[in-house]
Parts: structure tokens; C-alpha cells; sequence
């Protein structure tokens, strides 16, 4: 059975490249696309019972249940609530299944990607909304070995469909829901964030990058290495609606850009047929208040090696090849 929290990533050189989501893929970009599948699907497979020989599955729920409880225990939860989360976290979202749930490659940053940003696994700052849990587990496809010391770098718009940083955003210094984690002996990133809200042109998502290789400078921020990775998470749209009905989500009038409609969304999903880059979420309670949690597994082509084009991060608010604002900020809708 196919379990749709699970996301498998590898790593190829698309032909057609655009910062902003622009043009669609070339007909040769799609053919590779195809061939990344196939190979990537055999690699994921040949390594899920190795992980599985391995028990780096239940060290992960441990590790999993203990971030959902520094969580519960940090907002100060209620004891009917810590029962429910206790039990959501119980059953291994996993299930023991192959994950055959691909989320395509991209070379497709989009323009809102700063560099330089902070180390940190909670990067909510002052942000309302909904809490989002994410759990990620790296491993080389190639050798089906976790991955620790990789540096995921997380950004998404808040609730209202703003990017911070930017003065077109009028955020420019601004830090919030940016920030890089490191992977530990098990590969597994976790980080507390928010579940993003949408603007216009765009269906609700979550930008990710990998980070190899680099060093942390005296000033706490990351640098230099390779990055085998470049991809974006989407949401179930019933839960995207649950959502937008709450504040302060439902203050943005923006019309929402359903995932069947979303460029990127349609295209990595004709390409990769049977496939999902859609995260399953788990509500860790009996209100969205209590937060959400959604698993993902990422596989690496440590050979790759990815341009990110950004800014500087330093507030300049500039990012090369970048495009227009959201129209949930201001502007042409971006990626």
C-alpha cells in the first residue's frame, strides 16, 4: 500500500530552469524527469529494507514521539490533550510500506530564497497560525546510508501569504519562518514552523534545500558545500481549507490556487505518474491548536550539485533572476 507520508527525493539536472516558475519543463526535461523516476524508485526500494535491517525506523518514531512531547510540554497542553497526542503518535505514519511517493526534482528556486540565514530548529519567531511539526529523514540513494550533517534549509510564506525579508514585502530584516537545521547520527531534521498560508498564483507550499558540505561561520550562519537538493512540499487541499477557515488565514482575501491548478503541483505530478509530493499531516490533537506533524523522507544524489542564484540575506531583500512579489503581499505571483 502506497503511504502518501512519505516523500522520496534524487536529484537530476532539469533542461528547463526558471527562478520565477515560468515556462513549462521541455519535452527533454520531462523524458529525464521519467528516467530519474525509474531509477529513483529501484534506489528507494533497494534501501528501504536496508533501513528497515537497520532499525533506524523505530529510532526514528522515538525520536519523532519525543519532538511531538518537548512540543506539547513547551506550550503547556492540556492532560486531555497530551492523551491524544500520545496516542497520534503511537501509530508509525510509515506503516512498514515501500515508499513508492516521489516528490520531483527542481532547479525552480523561486525567488523568495535568502542565504545566510539562522540556525534553528523553531523558526515561528512571533508568527500566528497553525503549528507544523515536520519530521525529515535523509539517506544517499545510493548507498541507502541516513545521512548526518546535512543542512536543510526551510522558507514559506506566513499565514497571510508574506515572505520575510523583503521590502518588497515590506518584512526587509525580517527572519521569521527561515532557518536551517542540521541532521543528526540518523539523519533526521526536525523543526517547528507554521503551516503556510497561500497568495496569489500559487497553491499552498513549503520550500526546501540540502545543504552539504559547508561550514558554520563565527556569526552562527552556514556557508559554502554543495546542494544535491532543490524541492518544494504541498499539503492536501482539505486540509489547506481546514485551515483558511481560521484566523488569522481567512483575514487574506487573495482568491486560494487550488493544487489541481498549480503549475508545478500538475506538472511534477503528470511526470511522475502514481506518484505524490503531497505530505500526509497528522493533527496532534482534536483542534488544529494543537498542532500538526507530517514525516518525510528525502533521498540524496550526493553527486549533484544545485544553484540556488540567491541574495545574500544580508536585507537587501534581492535575489538574482527573482520575480515579482505574491499577491498576497504585493505584486506578480512568484514560486
Amino acid at each position: 500500500m502506497v503511504n502518501p507520508s512519505i516523500l522520496i527525493t534524487g536529484i537530476l539536472a532539469l533542461a528547463s530552469v526558471a527562478l520565477g516558475h515560468g515556462a513549462a519543463e521541455t519535452e527533454a526535461g520531462i523524458e529525464a524527469r521519467n528516467v530519474h523516476v525509474a531509477n529513483a524508485r529501484r534506489s528507494i526500494e533497494a534501501c528501504q529494507n536496508k533501513l528497515k535491517a537497520r532499525s533506524i525506523e523505530n529510532r526514528r518514531k522515538i525520536k519523532r514521539d519525543a519532538f511531538v512531547k518537548r512540543y506539547q510540554k513547551q506550550n503547556q497542553k492540556r492532560a486531555a490533550t497530551a492523551t491524544a497526542v500520545a496516542a497520534a503518535t503511537t501509530v508509525d505514519p510509515f506503516n512498514g510500506a515501500i515508499p513508492t511517493c516521489v516528490l520531483a526534482p527542481e532547479e525552480e528556486i523561486g525567488p523568495y530564497y535568502l542565504s545566510g540565514e539562522l540556525i534553528r530548529d523553531d523558526i515561528r519567531e512571533d508568527e500566528p497560525g497553525v503549528d507544523m511539526l515536520l519530521d525529515v529523514q535523509v539517506f544517499d540513494v545510493s548507498t541507502c546510508q541516513v545521512i548526518p550533517n546535512v543542512m536543510l534549509d526551510f522558507w514559506s510564506c506566513n499565514s497571510t501569504g508574506v515572505y520575510s525579508g523583503f521590502s518588497a514585502e515590506n518584512t526587509l530584516g525580517e527572519t521569521q519562518l527561515r532557518g536551517l537545521v542540521e541532521s543528526d547520527e540518523d539523519g533526521i531534521v526536525q523543526v517547528l514552523t507554521k503551516f503556510p498560508g497561500h497568495y496569489g498564483g500559487r497553491a499552498t507550499h513549503l520550500h526546501l534545500i540540502a545543504h552539504i558540505g559547508g561550514s558554520i561561520s563565527s556569526t552562527g550562519t552556514y556557508s559554502g558545500g554543495t546542494i544535491p537538493h532543490i524541492g518544494q512540499v504541498f499539503f492536501e487541499q482539505s486540509l489547506i481549507s481546514e485551515v483558511e477557515a481560521t484566523s488569522p488565514y481567512n483575514t487574506n482575501t487573495v482568491a486560494i490556487t487550488l493544487n489541481s491548478v498549480d503549475r508545478v503541483f500538475t506538472e511534477q505530478a503528470s511526470v511522475t505518474a502514481g506518484y505524490s509530493d503531497v505530505v500526509t499531516i497528522k493533527k496532534l490533537g482534536s483542534a488544529l491548536s494543537d498542532g500538526l506533524l507530517g514525516a518525510i523522507s528525502i533521498g540524496l544524489d550526493l553527486t549533484a550539485n544545485k544553484s540556488t542564484g540567491s541574495g545574500s540575506g544580508t536585507g537587501t531583500g534581492t535575489v538574482t533572476g527573482a520575480g515579482g512579489a505574491p499577491t498576497g503581499g504585493m505584486g506578480a505571483p512568484p514560486s
